[in-house]
C-alpha cells in the first residue's frame, strides 16, 4: 500500500479519510450526548456547546484540508499541515469558546495573626 510514494501516497490519503470518518462518528456521538438540552450530562451553556462541538469537529476540518492538499499534489504539505491543523483549531476553540474561570480575589485575613509570646 505504501508505493513509491511512502506515506505520502495512498497511505496517506486512507489516513485522511480514516480520520475523517472517526472524527465524524465522535461529532455524532457529541450531538447524542448533547440532545434534550444535555439531560445526561447536567446543564451546559451554549459557549460549552460550541467548545465541545469545534473540538469534535476539528479532525474533521483538519484532515479534509490535508487530505485536499495532499490530492492537489503536495502530499509533503499536507502531512506538516496536518499537524498544526489540529491544535491551532482546539486553541481557537479554546480561545473563543472556553467557559472563562472566575477572578481569583485574595482573601482578607479576618483574625489577627498570632503573637509568638514566650
Amino acid at each position: 500500500m505504501l508505493g513509491d510514494y511512502s506515506v505520502f501516497g495512498n497511505a496517506w490519503r486512507l489516513y485522511c479519510l480514516l480520520l475523517i470518518a472517526i472524527g465524524i462518528a465522535q461529532t455524532v456521538l457529541m450531538l447524542a450526548v448533547h440532545r434534550d438540552r444535555a439531560r445526561l450530562l447536567g446543564a451546559f451553556s451554549r459557549r460549552e456547546f460550541w467548545h465541545r462541538f469545534i473540538r469534535a469537529t476539528s479532525p474533521i476540518v483538519a484532515f479534509a484540508i490535508a487530505l485536499g492538499v495532499s490530492l492537489a499534489g503536495l502530499p509533503q504539505v499536507s502531512v506538516l499541515l496536518s499537524f498544526v491543523l489540529v491544535p491551532l483549531i482546539h486553541v481557537l476553540a479554546r480561545l473563543l469558546f472556553a467557559e472563562r474561570p472566575p477572578a481569583i480575589v485574595p482573601a482578607v485575613a479576618t483574625a489577627a495573626l498570632p503573637s509568638d509570646s514566650a
